[in-house]
C-alpha cells in the first residue's frame, strides 16, 4: 500500500532567481498515511521530464513548497510523488504560466485641510512630515534601487506653506531629491470638486504646483486626484496643454453606500468599479492624458511589515487576474497611518528590500506616480482605448 497521496498541486506566483534561470514556486499538498519519509516530485511536461526533492514528508497531512524551473507554456503538466524509484501518486493540472508581477507601491498622504485638526495646525504638521521625508530619502541613499524610499505630494498646498516656512536648507534637500525623482509634486494645488469650475478655474488649480516648478526647475508630470466622486470633462484637455502627460485617480463610490446606483461611467464599455485599470481620457479639443483609475479606499495597501506583505499580496495579484486585470504592472498606494494627512513611514522600503531579496517576482517597487506611468506606458500605452466624455 502507497503511504503518501498527492492530494493537490497548487502553482504560486512567487519566482526565485537561480543559477541564470527563474523557477516558480509550487505547493503541494501530501498526506502520508506512514512514518517520516524522503520523497522527491517528477515533474513531466510533454517530453521534458525533471525531478526536485521535496524533502522529509511528515506523518498526517502537510503542505510542502518546491521550486520547478519556469513553464512558459499553457497545458497538462503530471506531478508524480516517489519514494525512492516507487511512484506514490499523481496528480495531472493544467498549467497557465504565472505573470512576472512588478509592484509599485506609492507612498502618499491624502491631503485634506481641516479635515483632521484645525488647517493651520495641519500644515504644521506636513512641514513635519516633510522633514521625515527627507531624512528617509537620506538614510535609503545606498538602498537597492527599488527600494529607496520615494514619495509622492498629492497636492501642492503643503510644499507652498514649507518653502515658505522651512529653513533654507531643506528646501535645497527638497529641491534636490524632487530634481532626482525620489520625490515627486503632482499638479493640482488640491482635490478640488471640478465640476463646480469653470475652464479658467481648472487652470488655475495648476498655477500654485507650476510656479513651484518654474522657480525650482522641478518637473510636473502627474495629477493626482483622490476622494472627489467625479472629474470635469475639461480636465483632460487642461492637463495635456500643460505638459502634464499622467493622471492617477482615487475615486470613490460614495453614492453606493446604501444601494448599488449607475457608477461615473458605464462599467460594461470602460472598467468595473472595482478594478483598477488604465486608458487615454481624451479632452474636447483632442488633448489625451493616460488615466489610471483606482477605487478610493480600495486602492491602498499598507502592509506594517515583511510577514503580513507576504500573507496578503499573493491573495491581492491572484484576485486581479480573477477578475480580468490585463496587466503584469500594478499601482497600490501606501499610506502611513489610516486618516487623512497621514505621516510618512519608512517601512515600506525596508519591506521592499527585504522582499526583493528572497523574490525576483513579484517585484516590489517602492515609486513615485511618474515611475509607476512611465513603466505603464512603454509596456501597454499603444494597446490601451481612448475615452471621451
Amino acid at each position: 500500500m502507497d503511504m503518501l497521496h498527492l492530494k493537490d498541486v497548487r502553482p504560486t506566483v512567487f519566482f526565485v532567481s537561480r543559477e541564470g534561470r527563474l523557477d516558480q514556486i509550487v505547493e503541494i499538498t501530501v498526506e502520508n498515511r506512514g512514518k517520516p519519509v524522503e520523497a522527491r516530485v517528477k515533474i513531466l511536461k510533454g517530453a521534458r521530464a525533471s525531478e526536485i526533492p521535496v524533502g522529509p514528508i511528515k506523518p498526517g497531512e502537510g503542505r510542502y513548497q518546491i521550486a520547478v524551473p519556469e513553464i512558459g507554456e499553457e497545458g497538462p503538466v503530471e506531478f508524480a510523488l516517489l519514494v525512492g524509484d516507487k511512484v506514490q501518486d499523481r496528480r495531472s493540472i493544467t498549467w497557465r504560466p504565472k505573470r512576472h508581477w512588478e509592484v509599485y507601491l506609492v507612498h502618499i498622504s491624502h491631503h485634506d485641510l481641516g479635515y483632521t485638526d484645525l488647517p493651520r495646525d495641519v500644515l504644521r504638521e506636513h512641514d513635519g512630515f516633510m522633514d521625515e521625508i527627507l531624512r528617509f530619502c537620506e538614510e535609503t541613499e545606498d538602498w537597492p534601487e527599488e527600494a529607496k524610499f520615494r514619495y509622492t505630494i498629492e497636492g501642492s498646498w503643503s510644499v507652498l506653506h514649507f518653502v515658505e516656512e522651512g529653513s533654507e536648507d531643506l528646501v535645497e534637500k527638497l529641491v534636490r531629491y524632487m530634481k532626482q525623482g525620489r520625490i515627486e509634486l503632482t499638479a493640482f494645488f488640491g482635490n478640488e470638486t471640478t465640476e463646480l469650475c469653470g475652464h479658467e478655474e481648472l487652470i488655475r488649480l495648476l498655477y500654485p504646483s507650476f510656479g513651484l516648478g518654474r522657480r525650482y526647475g522641478i518637473p510636473i508630470r502627474s495629477a493626482e486626484v483622490d476622494d472627489i466622486p467625479g472629474l470635469s470633462w475639461g480636465l483632460a484637455t487642461v492637463l495635456a496643454g500643460a505638459g502634464v502627460r499622467y493622471l492617477a485617480a482615487g475615486i470613490p463610490d460614495y453614492f453606493r453606500w446604501k444601494k448599488k446606483v449607475h457608477f461615473i461611467w458605464d462599467e460594461s464599455e470602460v472598467l468595473p468599479r472595482d478594478l483598477p485599470g488604465a486608458f487615454w481620457w481624451e479632452g474636447p479639443d483632442g488633448g489625451k492624458v493616460l488615466f489610471w483609475y483606482c477605487p478610493f479606499g480600495g486602492s491602498g495597501w499598507s502592509p506594517l511589515d515583511y510577514e503580513q506583505a507576504f500573507r496578503e499580496l499573493p491573495g491581492m495579484l491572484e484576485a486581479l487576474e480573477e477578475k480580468g486585470y490585463p496587466f503584469e504592472v500594478v499601482r497600490f498606494r501606501f499610506i502611513g497611518g489610516h486618516r487623512d494627512n497621514s505621516p510618512p513611514d519608512v517601512r515600506l522600503s525596508q519591506i521592499a528590500k527585504e522582499w526583493n531579496r528572497r523574490w525576483a517576482y513579484p517585484r516590489l517597487i517602492v515609486s513615485t506616480n511618474s515611475q509607476f506611468f512611465e513603466r505603464l506606458e512603454k509596456g501597454h500605452g499603444k494597446a490601451l482605448r481612448t475615452f471621451r466624455g
